[in-house]
């Protein structure tokens, strides 16, 4: 069996102004090709331009998900922390691993960005 690959339906780039000044670039993204075959969204931050009078504050970014091709590559570029969800050591191991990797070829230390997994569980009758 081949894996699945998400593919980008939709892209829209839309301005942010947040309540303390800063601006932002933001893409939203709709995608399909997952395992559950519904459509999904990803939303990503481009730089932030700082007002002038303000000081050198931004709002971390966090962001979930463990798609070694879609979400881990954005998680490389934009994320401060990084969350996903399985039971698996292994595959956060892995995931991580992926995510180290895609840091280094972004130019990125891999240690800047925090990580946390949710793990799920199963309630037995």
């Amino acid at each position: 069996m081949r894996p699945l690959a998400a593919t980008i339906r939709t892209q829209v780039e839309l301005p942010l102004q947040f309540a303390d000044g800063y601006t932002a670039d933001a893409r939203v993204f709709s995608f399909d090709g997952l395992v559950d075959g519904r459509e999904h969204l990803a939303f990503a931050l481009g730089d932030r331009t700082v007002p002038h009078s303000a000081d050198d504050r931004r709002v971390p970014l966090i962001i979930g998900g463990g798609g070694p091709r879609s979400t881990l590559p954005i998680v490389a570029r934009y994320a401060d922390y990084w969350n996903m969800t399985t039971n698996s050591v292994e595959v956060f191991r892995a995931r991580s691993e992926r995510l180290s990797e895609l840091c280094r070829a972004a130019g990125r230390n891999p240690a800047e960005i925090q990580r946390s997994v949710a793990v799920g569980y199963r309630r037995w009758s």
